[in-house]
Order: C-alpha cells, then sequence, then structure tokens
C-alpha cells in the first residue's frame, strides 16, 4: 500500500505542478490555478500518508 500512495502521490503532485506551468494557456485561469493548487496540496497529503502508513497502521495489527 505504500507504494501505491508514493506513486499516486507523486504523480499527482507533478501533474499539480505541470498544470501551474500552463495556467495562461486556459480559457479560465483562476480554475486551472485551483486546480493546480489542489493537485500540488493532495499530491503532498498522499506522500505524507506514505511516510506514516506504516506508523497508521502498525498500532492496530498489533492488536
Amino acid at each position: 500500500m505504500t507504494r501505491v500512495l508514493l506513486i499516486s502521490g507523486t504523480v499527482l503532485l507533478l501533474l499539480g505542478l505541470l498544470l501551474g506551468f500552463a495556467t495562461t494557456a486556459f480559457p479560465s485561469e483562476a480554475v486551472a490555478l485551483d486546480a493546480h493548487v489542489a493537485g500540488v496540496q493532495h499530491g503532498m497529503l498522499l506522500l505524507l500518508f506514505a511516510a506514516c502508513w506504516r506508523l497508521l497502521i502498525s498500532p492496530a495489527r498489533n492488536r
């Protein structure tokens, strides 16, 4: 599961960063900027979950 979170977070983060370069190419720059910020934030959140996954799941398995 950690690998899936790492890959998903990395892909989402990179797509969000790439979208930031292309915000001026969209008809509505505000919507493109919102999508860019959401992609970067959610990508970082997935990477954070991947880093903490073992700490979050280990106590549940020990019960």
